[in-house]
């Protein structure tokens, strides 16, 4: 799935869905459809694999969330971003009780969301980012009404957005942001809430449309400072008055082309501090007072070029706190008065070079509370008081070396709340008033659950308000006053229906294996014979309602092997033969438990499975297992040491397993394992050709199998990122063709082979990102077709092959992006079907080939993303159903073959998002899946 599928996910909290959901709003515009019927196959009963007993169907039905984010105070109001299941993620507000938490506005009216974010307080009034649908991604402002809840000005005129994940800040009543109106690139503008009143300050990068990128926007003293590159000194310290004579480089700290990078940018009394690097000592503490004269650097904390690694940068009382690296002590807490002299470690808490990673930290009243590591009782709550007598551990939340998970530390009216765990009730809320008695369980919202269900915590009127799930209703709007029974729910916002997150649909020797998560176990492993009603948990892997997020599903030697985390020890390969008894943990390869080192890069292979690990040893290196643990061992250490080889790209091909490796000596490299001997190739592993010389990388990982010859991008540091060939001897590992001459290459994407040809899309010179094929040649590897003529690139994407006809998906500049299909002639490379007529597009995506039909969602008109099909003419490329109808989107995803069937997960508004679904041959008629 691309991005704009990413919301139908959970995890919504994080910054990259947040990301993910602007892009969807961006792409995801009103579209037509034609109903017509649909030939070979039709939707069989909606197989709802997770519908739970009638005990607890009433349960199911309210859990959906409405995952409430970006909330900011303004005035006697809290505003912020939410999803109640039928207006989408839309701007809401609250005055703290259930009658007054109410949706502002939808500003795309319907399922589809505007997706508010960055949403800052300017002198009493609400500006954010919104996408109406109508003009991309623009500044918006709200009073509270919807009535008073209107776009400010459309920046980059039409569909396009004028910002994407920039910063705005309010200085007095004038806020400061950074966007493009497509004329000037991206550049400072500020805003007074008027049309006419929103402004470009200056084009700092006046070159053409080159973008300056102001970042890190900081008042002091009513001031803005920020980073930003003129194209002339690279990116140093800017500050602006709001006028284009008022905004200026302050100074050129590295001079010449290259940047110093001013980061981390911290007010203390009217003084600006900072990172930055001259050159000479790295990345170190600045301060400013605005003029080149009063920039200077405070001290190299870190002798010699290596950067201090500042972070968490806090004043308090006059004093900045941070925390900062050195050779002798690792990273530590420190502090400075903006004098060399004054600039000191405060105490080495974790003895010794290792450093104990101070971090979060958050000012209640004279103290600093912040989480760290001493080195025997694991990341916990410290404070100080900015001298060494005064930093203390506050409590050991989790008995032992573990670590209690501290997260979104806050202050409330000199309480200071957060989330832990203490081992015992899992990830809850905590207070603390500094002392270990006063450090305190408020609330476990979900007892017994490990995972972090805490967010977005906001102090609104002397009061805490979160995001919440307490296991019953979803992510939701709570408030606390710091007691369990004070801890209540402010409003059920999205009433909607469980989202069963089917993902990873497997068929193993006719059975489907997937992920889906039901109220009681958590997201765990399931399997059905296909028939409706059939569901069955296979286990429950991490027990209760925690997540094992069983994925990577591969058959090896007629083992399913899978991944999984269990709870205890972090995500480790596990088998399955469909049975509870039969559900086991391989081997325990990472005793850390890390939910990051796990097995990735899963292939079946001679046999045996094949896999990248990290041992917490050996750093990630290459693995094999024939499903016991015993017989799961490491290939060889092909970077000795911790760092690892870092794998990728495993291909079994010709009797051997190609894939991409650092062995610390030459860069990322292609590597080939083989069993036996083979056509004169040493038994063993080995790297096979050093394609860039020397540490460099050549980035070769994506190796696709083509009429007898393997071909895989690579950069071998002259010709950019071209297109390779290997017959798996260093002799024969060639470049294929410098098909777009320059250090860029024509950056090979999408490989897939149709008959012996290879298909790609690539940088064609002037002709932009086009389909290039190939047949291992530099004499037949060329241009398909330039379908958007000219410069401009038409990014085909989602190839695949159906029938030795490649299907894919692009834009040629008067259609939008559509499904176009090709047989490697420029005359036969051709729009199947203008979906949505127009210069749109139709969303198409997630392209699948089910014995020789195609299938693939999109969107028309009058449904939102839905499964349609296609036999390569725009007549027979047809919408299959309407699963959610309106103009809301079932969303099919997550496409598998089953027993001549396809199995797919959608939402049909009834059964709940992400379910699974079976469409079966109208040959079989409806019982075909059973």
């Amino acid at each position: 799935m691309k991005l704009f599928n990413l919301p139908l996910l959970n995890a919504k909290r994080s910054k990259l869905n947040r990301i993910a959901k602007r892009l969807a709003a961006k792409r995801n515009r009103d579209v037509r459809d034609t109903e017509m019927s649909f030939h070979g196959f039709e939707l069989l009963e909606p197989r709802v694999l997770l519908s739970a007993s009638p005990e607890i169907i009433d349960v199911i039905k309210t859990e959906a969330g409405a995952s409430f984010s970006e909330p900011v105070v303004v005035g006697s109001m809290l505003f912020f971003a939410a999803d109640n299941a039928t207006n989408g993620d839309e701007l809401w507000k609250t005055d703290g009780t259930a009658a007054g938490t109410v949706i502002v506005k939808d500003i795309i009216p319907g399922f589809e969301s505007s997706d508010p974010y960055l949403l800052t307080n300017v002198n009493g009034t609400l500006f954010f980012f919104a996408n109406d649908g109508v003009h991309g991604i623009e500044l918006w402002k709200s009073n509270g009404t919807a009535a008073g809840t209107v776009l400010v000005k459309d920046i980059f005129v039409g569909l396009e957005d004028s910002v994407d994940d920039q910063t705005m800040i309010a200085v007095g009543s004038t806020l400061f942001f950074a966007a493009d109106d497509g004329i000037h690139g991206t550049e400072l503008w500020r805003s007074d809430g008027t049309t006419a009143g929103t402004l470009l300050v200056k084009d700092i990068a006046p070159v053409g449309d080159s973008s300056s990128n102001p970042e890190n926007l900081t008042n002091v003293s009513g001031a803005v400072f920020f980073q930003a590159d003129n194209g002339v000194v690279g990116y140093e310290l800017y500050k602006s008055n709001g006028t284009a004579a008022g905004t200026v480089l302050v100074k050129d700290i590295q001079p010449g082309a290259s940047s110093s990078g001013p980061n981390v940018l911290t007010n203390v009394n009217g003084v600006l501090f900072f990172e930055a690097d001259d050159g000479v000592v790295g990345y170190e503490l600045w301060k400013s007072n605005g003029s080149p004269s009063g920039t200077v650097l405070v001290k190299d904390i870190r002798s010699g070029p290596e950067p201090s690694s500042l972070a968490y940068l806090i004043g308090v009382g006059g004093t900045l706190l941070f925390s900062a690296r050195t050779e002798a002590n690792g990273q530590e807490l420190w502090k400075s008065d903006g004098t060399t002299a004054g600039t000191v470690l405060i105490i080495d808490i974790k003895a010794g070079t290792s450093g104990s990673y101070p971090r979060d930290f958050t000012n209640v009243g004279s103290t600093i509370f912040f989480t760290a590591s001493d080195g025997v009782l694991g990341t916990e709550l410290w404070k100080s008081n900015g001298l060494a007598a005064g930093t203390l551990l506050v409590k050991d939340i989790r008995p032992g070396s573990a670590g209690s998970s501290l997260n979104d530390l806050i202050n409330v009216n000199g309480n200071l709340f957060f989330e832990a765990n203490d081992g015992t009730f899992g990830s809850a809320l905590w207070k603390s008033n500094g002392i270990a008695s006063g450090t305190v369980l408020v609330k476990d919202f979900r007892v017994g659950f490990a995972e972090p269900r805490l967010s977005e915590l906001v102090n609104f009127n002397s009061t805490l308000f979160l995001e919440a799930d307490d296991g019953l209703i979803g992510q939701e709007l709570w408030k606390s006053d710091g007691t369990a029974v004070g801890t209540t729910l402010v409003k059920n916002i999205n009433l909607g229906t469980l989202s069963a997150d089917v993902s990873q649909i497997f068929n193993f020797n006719g059975t489907l294996f997937f992920s889906a998560r039901d109220s009681i176990n958590g997201t765990e492993l399931w399997k059905s014979n296909g028939t409706a009603g059939n569901r069955v948990l296979v286990k429950d892997i991490s027990p209760g309602i925690g997540d094992s997020r069983p994925g990577d599903f591969t058959v090896a030697n007629n083992i399913l092997f899978f991944t999984a985390s269990d709870g205890v020890n972090g995500r480790e390969l596990w088998k399955t033969n469909g049975t509870t008894t039969g559900t086991l943990l391989v081997k325990v390869l990472d005793p850390s438990t890390s939910e990051f080192s796990g097995p990735g890069q899963l292939t079946s292979f001679d046999g045996k499975l094949f896999f990248n690990a990290d041992d917490g040893v050996h750093g990630q290196e290459l693995w094999k297992s024939d499903g016991t643990a015993a017989g799961t061992q490491l290939v060889q250490d092909i970077n000795p040491g911790i760092n690892g080889s870092s794998p990728g790209g495993l291909t079994a091909s010709s009797g051997a397993l190609i894939f991409g490796a650092n062995d610390g000596v030459h860069g990322f490299e292609p590597w080939r394992h083989v069993p036996f001997t083979f056509g004169g190739l040493l038994f063993g592993t080995a790297l096979i050709k050093d394609i860039n010389p020397g540490i460099a990388n050549s980035n070769s990982f994506r190796f696709t199998q083509t009429g007898g010859v393997l071909m895989f991008p690579a950069n071998n540091g002259v010709n950019g990122n071209e297109l390779w060939k290997t017959d798996l001897l260093g002799t024969g590992t060639v470049l294929v063709k410098d098909v777009n001459p320059g250090p860029t290459g024509s950056d090979p994407r999408d490989l897939v082979n149709v008959n012996g040809t290879l298909f790609f899309s690539g940088l064609f010179g002037s002709n932009g990102r086009e389909l290039i094929s190939s047949n291992g040649s530099a004499a037949l590897t060329n241009l398909v077709k330039d379908i958007n003529a000219g410069t401009t690139s038409s990014n085909p994407e989602n190839l695949v092959n159906v029938n030795g006809t490649l299907f894919f998906t692009a834009n040629d500049g008067a259609h939008g992006e559509e499904l176009w299909k090709s047989n490697n002639s420029a005359g036969n490379t051709l729009l199947v079907r203008d979906i949505i007529p127009g210069t749109q597009g139709s969303n198409v995506d997630d392209l699948f080939n089910l014995n020789g039909s195609l299938f693939f969602e999109a969107k028309d008109l009058t449904h939102g993303n839905e499964l349609w099909t296609s036999n390569g003419v725009s007549e027979g490329t047809l919408l299959v159903k309407d699963l959610l109808p309106g103009t809301q989107s079932g969303r099919a995803t997550d496409f598998a073959e089953f027993k001549g069937a396809l199995a797919f997960s959608a939402n049909d508004g009834i059964h709940g998002s992400e379910e699974l679904f079976l469409l079966g041959p109208v040959l079989f008629g409806t019982d075909a899946a059973d």
